[in-house]
């Protein structure tokens, strides 16, 4: 039980959209640290080449990438999935559940 209750969201699984950056990849890393598989969904991404940069961020942030923040997740002791999505097309969106439902077996 004691890392069940250091780890409560282990064996959870969860979709954050808009992980990337902001408020988005602080949930994503919380979820991590709690022990959570987390799909972390963006349009930024290492794998499309878009990084937006159309919002000011502090330099001190990093690399604003799904990537970079499903490292993040896992090195915060959960399991970060990227998943590159424009999280305003639905159409992307019932893809990326689907794959989840698929890998996952549930979401």
């Amino acid at each position: 039980a004691g890392a069940t209750s250091l780890k409560p969201l282990t064996g959870r699984v969860a979709l954050v959209t808009g992980a990337s950056r902001g408020i988005g990849k602080g949930i994503a890393l919380e979820l991590g640290a709690a022990g959570c598989t987390v799909y972390c969904a963006a349009r930024s991404s290492r794998q499309t080449g878009f990084v937006s940069d159309d919002r000011p961020v502090a330099a001190s942030v990093g690399e604003l990438t799904v990537e970079q923040t499903a490292e993040d997740v896992t090195l915060n002791g959960g399991k970060g999935i990227p998943v590159p999505c424009d999280c305003s097309d639905e159409k992307a969106i019932e893809e990326v559940i689907a794959r989840i439902r698929s890998d996952e077996g549930r979401l």
